[in-house]
């Protein structure tokens, strides 16, 4: 060559060229690259690459001296230059063979400089020249490279997408290496094009087998499910690649890559207990006897199938499910495999249809057949029901098309059913044996819930000897262990798919379960005993059992709630609170899960619907106060295990969603503690006395309700009078909470549990008189209250406090027609807002108790129920004062001095008509003020003829002012600001 003949003139005129294409103008975008550029760059890489024969001494030393050129300019000003110079170096690099130890030496040093240049251009050249020195070092782990450390903390520190994407496709990756694991973590990169380059780098660089199983199994996880289709898509390319690999390793070795499947798929050793155990000792249990021993029997599984088995073995299908049948799924829908081929593969004796006596089907084979038979019975467009996604969509389909496409629609479902028919046993008793019979060994666990999720999504129940042999299978693993736990929850799951193909009905299904869970539970009611499997077993169904409950307002519930054996109406205290005091976490786990089931039925609006499972006589408030909360915050917070408080903390977050925080505050604590007080939007610390009070009113037992009943109202009225403004007292909230006390409870004694009254339950032991006494006093109370907004809501607590009391009505009329008159009084008192209306319904309510509604109480009885109630408004006992004198707009804010003298005509007018009744009110002043602490007085109830005397005394006071009206501004002599009435 003319360049090696002539080596100075040569010299001289490829530097030329050189320095041309250092200083070639930089492509303005990322997709605008000058191909002629390119081009030069490339045939000077391969340029230097070439070696003459005879004269490879004289080419090293060229290509030394380029290089060495290419050196010198990599520190140059322009970062045009400097990006070339990397450019260059990088395409020459990729194709030389060796080079000294001192230049390379050189070049390293000058490209870990340039790593840290600002452009990030040069970054990323000088990131692809300096893959060719990374250095595996003694060990081959890359920990001592200098390269390797320097390209990790570029990638780690990047912000440019194109940089990181230049050092993934640096980073020498291999099994065990230290980059290996930045380089898979990279598949959570920010950038989509970040996280497709590393697929596409393990696509070219890493086989399976230089991968541990987590490594893979987060590749194929993260691959398949990210957001982004070219990532998805790149990520099926590298399953390809890995199943392709497999493929030609067999071709070459079938006989090795067949045992080394073999033990990666699990199917020479066992690791998994068994699901069904040979001989039940404990209760609930039918003794099987042992399984009988299994010769060994020839390998069924087909060669066309070994590459699959090996890569699902690779997944570990046991511990990854998921992601090994999201690998199979996305060979699939990539091209990679035909289902209906694989499905003739088995052959007649090999697959599903191998005898009961042949060697067990693997995990990841069981876990092949699974998926296989849910495509191709997708692929039928029949079971749009339980795959929407495929089969509704190919149903539609076939229904919609017409000529040539309704014939290719209708040969390719005819290729899936007969592919199907290939694959499943001949009849449904094989399968059900099948499925039994893997149940039954040890190590098969996995495998017999592939075969009972497949037979639940294909089997056909049409014939009655296949829903025979299906539910005889159904009973059997109902009686059995249920939960095991390498599977737990899933088994449950394909057990009820199982079962809904079995029983139709919902209500058939919950009894199903209802009868296996009361063989499971001890006949005399008292608490259950066995073993941790035996108790997983029975918690575990009872689990299934609540999940298919419907809601108590549901229209099938009462009937399929009715039908329930006895022993399940007191899960809680023959199964449930044993369970919580067991000393396997995994058991109090199991508790803890049932009770959040148990609390999630019903809806919280329902005041009186009772809870079948948990607790039969209890109100579902009281069951969740006394028994479900007490139990899952105890999980949470005492139990200390992870896996108990996992339970807790899901069942009081489905808790918080279904009746909200301040709810379940509210049943689990007293609703007038400090802390409960404040999170309600009420200063408790300013009301300490109040608090106290509402304290000591919670402190009495439910037995004790007609003391309670007693001393309601004497309580209420200290907290009225220790408050420093009546709107901030604790009355109202006290009331409220003797309300819940006096409610809560079974049905009084002698009164069936099924029967109702219209007034609502009564407390058991409780006799009614005490509530209605405690009813008459706060209506009459509530009658007392001065108008104005201070004693509004103590009133509006009063009448809630009488309309929520148990009132049976079964003793004398008399009560009842009094009670009445009150509530309608108190209702055209208080007017049309929510107090009003709980009162007007109180009233209708007592209506209905009433004997006879449409006669009233007699002028006697109705002049006596007046003066009672005058005589406790006279007491004086209510601390309003003139806190509620007058509401805004009266005329006390709009007369001026005519009103205030009028008012002042009115009092006197009404004091002269009291004159007559003074020494009466004296007697009665003086044994309230001996009774109750003092207070500030309160304008007594005035008969309806005193009101209308003073109604009078107002308006001719208004004529007279209105004659010679002062004016405006001025305030009239000896006027006083006097409380209206």
């Amino acid at each position: 060559m003319a360049v090696l003949a002539d080596q100075e003139a040569g010299w001289d005129e490829l530097r030329r060229c050189i320095d041309l294409l250092l200083c070639a103008p930089q492509a303005s975008g990322a997709h605008c690259a000058n191909i002629y550029t390119e081009r030069a760059v490339r045939f000077l890489a391969t340029f230097s690459a070439v070696r003459q024969a005879g004269r490879e001494v004289e080419g090293d030393t060229l290509v030394e001296d380029v290089l060495s050129y290419l050196l010198s300019l990599a520190q140059a000003a322009d970062k045009g230059v400097r990006q070339r110079v990397c450019q260059v170096l990088a395409a020459a690099l990729a194709q030389q063979a060796e080079l000294s130890p001192e230049v390379a030496e050189e070049l390293e040093a000058a490209l870990l400089a340039r790593l840290r240049d600002k452009v990030p251009a040069v970054r990323a050249e000088a990131a692809k020249a300096l893959s060719v020195f990374a250095d595996p070092g003694m060990g081959g782990d890359f920990a001592d490279c200098a390269v390797c450390e320097g390209l990790l903390a570029l990638l780690q520190a990047e912000k440019n997408k194109d940089v990181r994407k230049a050092v993934l496709a640096a980073l020498p990756v291999a099994r065990g290496s230290v980059p290996l694991a930045e380089f898979v973590e990279r598949t959570r990169d920010i950038s989509d094009e970040v996280r497709r380059m590393v697929f596409l780098v393990a696509r070219d660089k890493l086989p399976l087998a230089a991968l541990a199983k987590e490594q893979a199994v987060v590749l194929v996880r993260r691959g398949l499910a990210d957001r982004t289709p070219a990532v998805a898509k790149a990520a099926s390319s590298l399953l390809a690649a890995w199943f392709a690999a497999l493929k030609a390793d067999v071709a070459l070795e079938p006989s090795a890559t067949r045992e080394r499947g073999r033990m990666r798929d699990g199917m020479c050793e066992g690791g998994d207990a068994a699901m069904l155990p040979a001989d039940v000792e404990e209760e609930g249990g039918v003794p099987a006897g042992p399984s009988p021993p299994r010769a060994p029997a020839p390998d069924l599984v087909a060669p066309e199938l070994e590459p699959l088995l090996v890569l699902l073995g690779a997944l570990g299908p046991e511990q990854h499910e998921a992601e090994a049948e999201a690998a199979l799924r996305a060979l699939i829908a990539s091209g990679a495999l035909d289902p209906r081929e694989l499905a003739h593969a088995g052959g007649p004796q090999g697959g599903l249809r191998r005898g009961l006596d042949a060697a067990l089907l693997g995990p990841a084979e069981a876990l092949l057949w699974r998926v296989l038979a849910e495509w191709l019975q997708a692929r039928r467009g029949i079971i749009g029901v339980l795959f929407p996604e495929a089969g509704a969509a190919r149903g539609r389909a076939a229904a919609a098309a017409s000529g040539a496409a309704a014939a290719v629609e209708a040969a390719d479902a005819g290729d899936a059913l007969a592919a199907l028919e290939a694959l499943l046993p001949e009849s449904v008793e094989g399968l059900m044996g099948l499925v039994r019979a893997h149940a039954a060994s040890p190590g098969s666990c996995f495998a017999a819930r592939q075969l009972l999720a497949l037979a639940g999504t294909c089997a056909d129940l049409a014939d009655a000897s296949g829903r025979r042999a299906a539910s005889e299978l159904l009973q059997v693993l109902l009686g059995f262990g249920l939960s095991a736990a390498p599977e737990g929850r899933a088994w449950a799951h394909a057990v009820l798919a199982l079962a809904r193909q079995v029983h139709t009905r919902r209500a058939d299904m919950v009894g199903a379960l209802a009868d296996a869970l009361a063989c499971c539970l001890p006949q005399d009611g008292s608490a259950a005993a066995g073993s941790e499997e035996l108790w997983q077993h029975r918690l575990g169904l009872a689990a299934m059992l609540l999940e298919q409950l419907p809601p108590p307002r549901a229209r099938q519930a009462q009937s399929m709630v009715g039908t329930l054996p006895g022993d399940i109406a007191n899960l809680h205290t023959t199964l449930l609170a044993p369970a919580l005091e067991h000393h396997s976490a995994a058991v109090r786990a199991g508790a803890v899960r049932c009770i959040g089931l148990a609390c999630l039925l019903g809806e919280p609006g329902a005041r009186h619907q009772t809870l079948a499972v948990p607790a039969a006589r209890h109100t579902r408030a009281r069951w969740l106060a006394e028994c479900g909360l007490p139990a899952l915050r105890t999980g949470l917070l005492l139990d200390g295990n992870p896996e108990v408080s996992a339970a807790a903390v899901a069942a009081l977050c489905d808790l918080a969603l279904l009746w909200g925080p301040r709810a379940l505050d509210q049943l689990s604590a007293h609703p007038l503690e400090p802390s409960a007080a404040s999170a309600a939007g009420h200063d408790a610390a300013a009301d300490p006395d109040g608090a106290a009070a509402a304290a000591a009113a919670a402190a009495l037992p439910a037995t004790a309700a007609p003391a309670l009943a007693a001393a309601a109202l004497p309580a209420a009225r200290r907290a009225l009078a220790a408050a420093p403004k009546p709107a901030r007292s604790a009355a109202p909230r006290l009331l409220r909470y003797v309300l819940q006390l006096l409610q809560e409870g079974g049905p009084p004694q002698g009164t069936a549990a099924g029967e109702s009254d219209p007034a609502g339950p009564t407390p058991e032991g409780l006799d009614p008189g005490p509530c209605e006494a405690l009813a008459e006093a706060a209506l009459a109370e509530a009658l007392a209250c001065p108008p104005g907004p201070a004693a509004r809501p103590y009133a509006a607590a009063l009448v809630q406090l009488a309309a929520g009391l148990p009132l049976v009505g079964r003793g004398c009329q008399g009560k009842v027609k009094r009670l009445r008159e009150l509530a309608a009084r108190a209702a055209a008192k208080l007017g049309s807002g929510p107090a009003g209306r709980e009162a007007a319904a109180l009233a209708a309510r007592l209506q209905a108790l009433d004997a006879t509604p449409a006669q009233g109480l007699d002028a006697d009885a109705l002049a006596a129920l007046v003066a009672a109630v005058e005589a406790h408004a006279a007491q004086g006992v209510l601390p309003f004062g003139d806190a509620g004198a007058a509401e805004p707009g009266t005329a006390s804010r709009r007369g001026g001095a005519a009103s205030r003298a009028a008012r002042q005509e009115c009092d006197t007018s009404a004091s002269s008509n009291e004159d007559e009744s003074e020494s009466e009110e004296e007697v009665a002043g003086s044994s309230a003020s001996e009774a109750a602490p003092p207070a500030r007085a309160t304008p007594p109830l005035r008969s309806s003829r005193q009101r209308t005397g003073a109604r009078g005394a107002v308006a001719a006071s208004a004529q007279k002012t209105r004659a010679a009206r002062p004016v405006r501004g001025s305030r009239a002599a000896g006027a006083e600001n006097v409380p209206s009435t």
